[in-house]
């Protein structure tokens, strides 16, 4: 398990207001919330640099050691709130964790090998590209490793025929289809792609702005 630091400190300012004034400092408003089952709520409002939240999401870290007033508490993202284009970050929600608790967290399935119904001219569709897992925070895996290499054409992976880790376990149906080879395309199938692929574009979309987030005053 890799954990990745990130210093902020407690934020006084609350409301819209405050919180643009912040973005406009180069940080970023966070909440941190507490616990679940300690019996009190708690919500710890943060601010931290702009620069160092983007950074972590480039890592696209499971787990953060976020340090503000002297302590560190370990937590994980639950919320990233982005302006309309999604480019700049506008909020953060963070939830604290247990290191002796399972999580919760969708972790990137990673094919792996080439099925033999690819090698007769199959295509390999992945159906399912995240899974959800529970497993305490230091046996939580990077990834979740699909192995293709027995599929033949119509063959299908499940989520109950994955391999996971020790001490891991999914929390979507086992029935779930992870992986499908499907059978080659017929030539009428690829003429009418190719129709497709040449026809005339529609109009384009509009993108409408995203409202920017609220917080109570």
């Amino acid at each position: 398990m890799m954990t990745v630091p990130l210093k902020a400190r407690r934020r006084s300012e609350k409301g819209t207001r405050a919180c643009r004034r912040l973005r406009r400092a180069g940080e970023i408003p966070i909440n941190l919330y507490g616990r679940h089952g300690e019996g009190e709520h708690q919500n710890i409002e943060l601010a931290a640099s702009a620069y160092d939240v983007m950074q972590l999401l480039g890592k696209h870290a499971s787990f953060l050691d976020v340090s503000f007033d002297g302590k560190t508490e370990m937590a994980v993202m639950r919320e990233v709130q982005r302006d309309a284009f999604g480019d700049d970050v506008l909020h953060v929600d963070l939830v604290m964790v247990d290191p002796n608790r399972p999580v919760e967290l969708a972790v990137d399935i990673v094919v792996r090998g080439e099925a033999k119904g690819q090698k007769s001219g199959g295509r390999l569709l992945l159906e399912l590209r995240q899974l959800h897992v529970s497993a305490i925070p230091s046996k939580m895996p990077a990834e979740i490793v699909a192995k293709v290499d027995d599929l033949d054409i119509d063959g299908v992976l499940t989520v109950g025929q994955l391999e996971l880790p020790e001490g891991v376990t999914a929390a979507e149906d086992p029935e779930q289809i992870v992986v499908h080879v499907l059978a080659p395309l017929t030539e009428e199938e690829l003429a009418a792609q190719s129709t497709t692929a040449t026809a005339a574009p529609g109009e384009p979309e509009v993108i409408g702005k995203k409202k920017e987030e609220e917080e109570a005053e």
